[in-house]
């Protein structure tokens, strides 16, 4: 993935712009479910530490939220809580992925 990409993410508040490769490849990760943070690590193929401080700076933006693992109190599973809208790189500016009712109607 270029440096120059860019995805933009729905927190709850606010719209999130991340840049960073391994923040972008652990959201994507959790589009399609729950995953506690061994199966993060794995995935991202980066160290414990690294990985560590990239979901706490993911959950600080509201973009995700950890759990502790019922099965397990000392683990903690990762949940996405927003929503991809837009994505922009040098090769392809803005491409808005939201359907048109994601936002209010501006004038009301």
């Amino acid at each position: 993935m270029p440096s120059s990409h860019l995805e933009i993410y729905a927190a709850k508040d606010m719209l999130v712009a991340l840049q960073d490769p391994t923040k972008i490849r652990i959201m994507h990760f959790l589009q399609d479910g729950e995953k506690d943070f061994n199966e993060i690590v794995l995935f991202v193929g980066k160290a414990k530490s690294t990985v560590s401080s990239h979901l706490e700076s993911l959950e600080s933006e509201d973009l995700l939220v950890s759990i502790k693992d019922p099965q397990d109190a000392r683990k903690k599973i990762y949940k996405s809580i927003s929503k991809l809208i837009g994505t922009s790189s040098r090769s392809r500016p803005i491409v808005y992925m939201m359907e048109p009712s994601y936002f209010k109607n501006v004038e009301e």
